[in-house]
């Protein structure tokens, strides 16, 4: 009896023993590990918080300096813009005064009347002012010096002995009869210093006279930086964040210290701040920390500041920023690490009485119950991993026993029972599994992989079993669908109720979308998401009718509006243009005769309200006529001007930028149309621009690839972004009675059809317009033409070569716009092609070439000019030759909803549309040849 008390005397004493080791030895560890992670918390906190704050107020000052360089490089180019524009003007007054006066007064009176017009002009407060000569070297007008009037003035040199009045009679005997002077010239404001002066001169050539302005770079370059510096002032971010600009002496340009001298700033540690701050930002920019002393009542902080230099004017731009802020957060964090370690100790003791109470249990149960029947029942356990055998009844000492071993063995043979089932129940389930109709496949969310999948999910997937078993379950889905799965199973935890089928895109092997719809069966543990059962039915072709079904559906309605549309305005167009005329006539008859200036005013207001509703009906019959593009090759830059100069009135006041790209290829295009579309989108800027203080347009010309670019950007009031879609339908507009806005200036209408023939001018020439805008911050219009070469790249020269090519035939070319022909006559006749080509410009003309010669293939235009068309000329050839093969070559929208049906008929017969590439067109001629011979 004796024995088992020492042994539970034993256990107890060891069991006890171990619990406190165990418990002191987890709160050791917890307790270092904590403060420990608190530490490290502590330091990346106070490191992250420091590196955030540098990079923001690095990005800060970038922004800004990049902004000054920006405003820096645009100095020379805004001096020479205005030079020529004043020049210009000059020169459109002095030839109005001339034909003005030219029936009635001598050339002397003219040209006195022309001097005392420019001569009372001036600008900049009178630092502008218009110069005049004769090409003998004679002063004309001076208003800056008007002693030098009347001398020869052919010698005076610059400061560097440039002639400068043989440099300007050099410009206006060029063959442009104008263009830039640059010089040094002595300045006042600079007693005894050189200043580059820019003059842009243009010859008159009714007088003999070079008329001309210029401007001193430095005076473009002051007013620059005065707005550079309003726009640094207008910089804010985070709570109080500004940047500040200031010169290398320590001069505050902007800021809370503007006008004042900083350098003699110290912090607490002796660091002189704006002299660390202008050495960083002479040695390429950098940081300075520093205690900032307190101004106006605020304590000192400590700081960090930012600044880059701007060397070219002797300044530095910088910002900086408190970094107290995340000393209150450290301090919380070493709160909270004390309170946790109190909680684990707390934890740790109670931890330890349940295990001493655990313990006591647990020694008192080993002792009294399992002290000599142990052995068989751990060896009866071992046994039933493997094998189902029975306990001997009669070896078990103990009634208690002797019910636990019929338990035992009554457990033994329901496993075996149980067993045999589960495999007869997995044998059915598999096969179900894997002849199911349908996609099946099972995933365990736990492990984040898939456990079983189907031949038939494999099969619409493109994945092979291993594959799909291998995958990431989020690599299968697409982005939108697993975001609506995260969606699900929020609501699946919240209890609320899930619709039985979802819908998804899964990504196939080859990498495209495939719609499937899902019934998903969920395995919860708890409130934890374990699995589930999918499965999943193909329905992409089905979703696929379905778009084609609504797409067509749309297409057809919105063409039948189109056309009634388009009836509607071309007959309005035609009816209004007739009254407009009468009007127009008789109001420019009243003007000529009127003499009361309160007539002649609201005789002027029917005018321009006539001309505007001329323009309306320019657009109107514009969106009504089906007209293909007459092409002609030409530069954008030069078509551009073009609009510019007749766009010259509207454009005052605002800034127009230019950024073209000098090596952009010549465009083919129709150079009507496309000055439409330029009229149409400069128009629209400029009354986007209408109540805005600072207007600006930056046009933007560049080639990149096989593509021409032009961008209009302004700074205007924006398109709503809910309004982005519809700017290109006919009759839209946001202007007049539709601008809710009050975005524009209420003599500003629009006719709704502008957009609308840019877009379509576009399209007609294979390009792209897109469009970005935003409310209050302006509209960017990108259009892309596609470049039409005018003779094959040595590159495509080898590949048409390598490939299937028929040499040397006789080509009839029937096209009536040169441009065109020409490139297409040298594309055929040179190398690799070699081939001989007549070219007729006209219906008759062709059909003359063709009855007298034998041609292996015509290259047809189906618009020509004269009264044949391509059709004409199409059915005279197939009446005494079926077979010769021939190549329409068109863009008119009637032509290709018929030439399909053509082309079913007629096997001879292709089509590109208008504008093609070179290469395009020398692969269909070879294809339709090939396919002429093998039939």
């Amino acid at each position: 009896m004796t024995k088992p008390r020492q042994l539970t005397s034993i256990l107890w004493i060891s069991m006890i023993s171990l619990c406190v080791i165990i418990v002191c030895l987890m709160v050791y560890l917890w307790i270092g590990d904590e403060i420990r992670n608190a530490q490290f918390q502590i330091d990346n906190i106070r490191q992250t918080y420091i590196d955030s704050q540098k990079q923001m107020i690095k990005t800060q000052v970038k922004k800004a300096v990049d902004y000054v360089r920006h405003e820096q490089s645009l100095i020379e180019k805004r001096v020479r813009s205005e030079v020529k524009s004043r020049t210009y003007e000059a020169y459109g007054t002095a030839l109005y005064l001339y034909n003005l006066h030219k029936s009635t007064k001598s050339l002397k009176q003219i040209k006195k009347v022309v001097h005392d017009a420019l001569y009372a002009c001036s600008w900049d407060g009178g630092k502008g002012y218009y110069f005049a000569e004769d090409m003998q070297g004679t002063e004309l007008i001076n208003r800056n010096n008007p002693e030098l009037e009347g001398v020869n003035i052919m010698n005076i040199q610059d400061g560097n002995g440039t002639y400068i009045m043989k440099v300007i009679i050099a410009a206006a005997r060029s063959a442009e009869q104008e263009g830039y002077c640059s010089y040094f010239w002595n300045k006042p404001e600079y007693p005894g210093k050189l200043v580059p002066k820019v003059s842009f001169v243009k010859y008159f050539k009714p007088f003999d006279w070079v008329i001309g302005n210029g401007k001193y770079i430095v005076d473009e370059e002051e007013k620059i930086k005065k707005e550079v510096i309003e726009r640094i002032e207008q910089i804010r971010y985070g709570s109080d964040g500004y940047v500040f600009a200031a010169t290398w002496d320590g001069d505050s340009l902007s800021g809370p210290f503007k006008g004042k001298n900083m350098r003699y700033i110290v912090d607490s540690n002796g660091v002189k701040i704006v002299d660390r701050l202008i050495q960083e930002a002479r040695s390429g920019g950098g940081f300075v920390e520093y205690t900032a002393p307190g101004f106006k009542g605020q304590p000192p902080a400590s700081k960090i500041s930012y600044a880059e230099s701007i060397d070219e004017w002797e300044w530095y731009i910088g910002t900086g920023v408190s970094i107290d802020a995340v000393e209150n957060e450290i301090i919380q964090k070493r709160l909270e690490v004390k309170r946790t370690i109190q909680a684990l100790v707390n934890k740790s003791a109670g931890v330890l009485c349940v295990f001493i109470l655990i313990s006591f249990v647990l020694v008192r149960f080993i002792s009294v119950k399992i002290k000599k029947n142990l052995d068989m029942f751990i060896e009866f356990f071992k046994r039933s991993a493997s094998q189902a055998i029975p306990i001997d009844q009669e070896k078990v000492m103990f009634s208690e026993f002797q019910s636990l071993a019929v338990s035992a063995n009554e457990m033994a043979k329901e496993r075996q029972n149980s067993e045999k089932a589960l495999r007869e129940s997995e044998k059915k389930y598999r096969h179900l599994f894997q002849h199911a109709p349908t996609g099946i496949y099972e995933i365990d969310f736990v492990k984040g992989k898939f456990i079983n999948v189907n031949d038939v999910m494999c099969q619409f997937s493109g994945y092979s079993e291993s594959q799909f078993l291998s995958m990431d379950p989020k690599d299968l889905f697409s982005r939108e669908t697993l975001a609506r799965f995260d969606k699900r199973f929020k609501m699946l935890f919240k209890g609320e109720e899930l619709e039985d089928t979802i819908e998804a895109d899964l990504i196939s092997k080859d990498g495209e979308l495939i719609r499937i719809i899902m019934a998903s069966d969920y395995i919860l543990d708890g409130d934890r998401l374990k699995g589930a059962r999918v499965v999943a039915h193909d329905i992409t072709d089905l979703k696929r009718v379905e778009k084609e079904k609504i797409q067509a559906e749309k297409v057809a309605g919105e063409q039948k509006k189109l056309v009634m549309v388009g009836r509607i305005a071309g007959k309005l167009a035609h009816d209004f243009n007739n009254i407009l005329g009468i009007i127009m006539g008789n109001t420019e008859l009243l003007l000529i005769d009127s003499k009361e200036l309160e007539t002649k005013k609201k005789l002027e207001l029917i005018l321009n309200q006539t001309l505007r509703g001329r323009n309306l009906t320019k657009n109107l019959v514009a969106f009504a006529k089906d007209q293909e593009p007459r092409q002609k090759f030409f530069k954008i830059n030069e078509k551009i001007n073009l609009v510019l100069t007749l766009m010259k009135k509207d454009l005052e006041g605002i800034a127009l930028v230019r950024d073209d790209d000098s090596d952009v290829p010549d465009l083919l295009a129709d150079p009507g149309m496309i000055e439409h579309a330029l009229v149409n989108l400069i128009q629209n800027s400029i009354h986007a621009l209408s109540m805005v203080e600072y207007p600006k347009i930056i046009i933007k010309t560049y080639s990149k690839g096989d593509n021409i670019f032009f961008a209009i950007q302004d700074n205007g009031c924006g398109i709503p972004e809910g309004y982005l879609k519809s700017i290109y339908h006919p009759s839209f507009t946001l202007k007049g009675s539709r601008d809710t806005a009050g975005a524009y200036k209420d003599d500003i209408k629009g006719t709704g059809y502008g957009m609308a023939n840019v877009k379509r001018y576009i399209e007609q020439h294979r390009g792209i317009i897109s469009v970005d805008s935003e409310p209050g911050v302006g509209t960017r219009f990108l259009i892309s033409l596609p470049v039409i070469k005018k003779e094959l790249t040595h590159k495509e020269k080898k590949e048409i070569q390598n490939g299937v090519c028929h040499f040397e035939k006789y080509i009839l070319l029937v096209e009536d716009e040169t441009d065109i022909s020409d490139v297409q006559y040298t594309v055929l006749t040179q190398g690799p092609c070699n081939s001989k080509v007549d070219i007729a410009n006209s219906g008759q003309v062709a059909l003359d070439l063709f009855d007298r010669n034998v041609y292996d293939l015509i290259s047809l235009d189906y618009i020509l000019s004269g009264k044949l068309n391509g059709m004409d000329v199409y059915h005279h050839i197939r009446k005494t030759n079926e077979k010769v093969p021939i190549l329409f070559i068109s863009g008119n929208i009637e032509f290709l909803q018929s030439i399909k049906e053509l082309k079913e008929k007629d096997m001879f017969v292709d089509h590109l549309s208008k504008p093609c590439q070179n290469k395009e067109y020398i692969n269909s001629i070879n294809l339709l040849l090939t396919r002429s011979l093998n039939i």
